[in-house]
């Protein structure tokens, strides 16, 4: 089998440093791969790391390597793409600005397997701005990707499986979620909600366990190495340079994108938000939208730290697409009526130095910053990216939790040379999703939560560093987002 690449950021670079290092990984998908990027080479040092994680992979697997250094765009879609598409091949998707369900439709076409970790679109015009046309703004959500997504699939049923959105979040935090509500039911001995979630009826369960909230909630401490950085990068401009631990263009696309939140109903709160069915006929309602961005509204959120205990944050709201498909499958309706939704959104404490450019990125209205930078291991002195799922319930003070904590020096003793923690998080989730596919390839169009997420995490754990499951002796009774606004 083929599998073809697209992007070869971070994330793409952890992927070929990773494959090797996996026992489990489906060795027919390495009969040739082709690399899609047309920034792969735009570092000289970036370009001897992709050298040697290529010559690595042939030596060990006689693999053929093709790399196509031509960008993606709406005119040469499918005159690019579509001839490497066929029932043998795999599409790894982990590109920026490039519309994810118009390359969906050609995988369904050709019967072609396709995961990514984000649904994105093609590049908007004035990024920088949030209209004032609510309908267009709607427009510019995941929840709204979401849905068209769902349109063409009532047209056009696929059969064969394809993943969306699945990498650490989304992707692996629903299984965070999942073992996190599980391991909360036993803890209460509510042996029935144990039942419901082991028979996948998530809904129901999360409903009797009276979940009320759920905080994606991460921080990123990882520092840099600023005198490595200047030695590698001739002439670095860091005046002018967004830098990021994973893709700096993905990053400051989605903080200056519009809030969106998985909403609990009993939440009353007094934030001005949009329903989606007000701006678009048969959406569903499972999230609010808001013309705020992802960078100027700050929650409150609590994670475990790498010294046993547990750090308040104050994070940026960074609309993500776990939001919507959490939110929507823990919905829980009774003849049809829906009763029960708890609240979904991500609470990113990010690294110093992206905080540093996003600042920059305010003072300059958001415009697209001129450079990026994203940091590889080696431009990294310490630190570590703690990412898991928060739940919090009713009338319980403390909440539960479970998640990874994943360190500089865990996966240098790993044996990764290039690849930062964060990317290391989300290659192999994409990689864990990938080996479920080619196990099970008539599941048809699958989210994070309709992948077994116990196998799923079997999988990961050996590269997910410290696991925290259980609960934080941090009160937080206060579960509104009116009241979870830091100030």
């Amino acid at each position: 089998m083929k599998t073809v690449l697209i992007g070869c950021g971070g994330v793409g670079k952890c992927i070929l440093e990773i494959i090797p290092k996996i026992k489990w990984f489906p060795k027919k998908l390495l009969d040739e791969l082709i690399i899609i990027d047309p920034n792969i080479f735009k570092h000289s040092f970036h370009k001897k790391v992709i050298e040697e994680l290529i010559e690595e992979l042939k030596n060990k697997y006689s693999i053929k390597i093709k790399i196509i250094k031509k960008p993606i765009t709406k005119n040469n879609l499918t005159t690019l793409l579509l001839p490497l598409l066929d029932s043998n091949t795999l599409v790894i998707d982990v590109s920026i600005n490039i519309d994810g369900i118009e390359i969906i439709k050609l995988c369904q076409k050709q019967n072609t397997f396709y995961i990514n970790t984000s649904l994105e679109v093609w590049e908007i015009p004035e990024p920088e701005k949030l209209t004032t046309d609510i309908s267009k703004l709607y427009k510019r959500t995941l929840h709204y990707q979401h849905y068209r997504l769902e349109q063409q699939n009532k047209q056009n049923k696929i059969k064969h499986t394809i993943i969306c959105e699945f990498g650490m979040n989304p992707g692996i935090i629903s299984v965070f979620v999942l073992l996190a509500l599980k391991s909360y039911a036993k803890s209460i001995k509510n042996y029935e909600a144990v039942k419901l979630i082991d028979r996948g009826n998530y809904a129901k369960a999360a409903y009797l366990l009276k979940l009320s909230v759920i905080h994606v909630a991460e921080q990123d401490t990882q520092e840099i190495n600023r005198n490595f950085i200047n030695k590698t990068y001739k002439n670095f401009n860091w005046s002018e340079t967004f830098i990021n631990t994973w893709s700096p263009s993905g990053y400051y696309e989605e903080g200056r994108d519009p809030i969106q939140l998985g909403w609990n109903p009993k939440d009353k709160s007094n934030v001005k938000l949009y329903k989606p069915s007000d701006y678009q006929r048969g959406a569903k309602d499972n999230i609010r939208f808001g013309r705020t961005r992802g960078y100027d509204m700050k929650l409150h959120s609590v994670v475990p730290n790498r010294n046993n205990g547990f750090t308040k944050i104050k994070g940026f709201a960074i609309p993500h697409g776990e939001a919507s498909s959490l939110s929507e499958r823990l919905t829980y309706k009774i003849t049809g009526h829906e009763v029960y939704r708890p609240s979904v959104y991500y609470v990113y404490d990010s690294s110093p130095i992206s905080k540093i450019s996003i600042k920059r990125l305010k003072e300059n209205n958001y415009k697209t910053p001129k450079y990026t930078h994203n940091l590889l291991l080696s431009d990294l002195k310490n630190g570590y990216d703690s990412v898991g799922a928060l739940l919090m319930f009713d009338n319980v003070a403390e909440p539960y939790y479970a998640g990874t904590i994943l360190s500089t020096a865990d996966v240098k003793h790993m044996g990764f040379k290039y690849s930062s923690p964060t990317v290391v998080q989300v290659a192999i989730s994409i990689l864990s999703a990938v080996k479920w596919m080619m196990d099970n390839q008539n599941k048809g169009l699958c989210y994070a939560e309709d992948l077994p997420f116990e196998y799923i995490y079997k999988l990961c754990k050996p590269f997910l560093g410290k696991i925290y499951m259980g609960k934080i002796p941090v009160p937080m009774k206060k579960h509104t987002i009116t009241e979870l606004i830091a100030k």
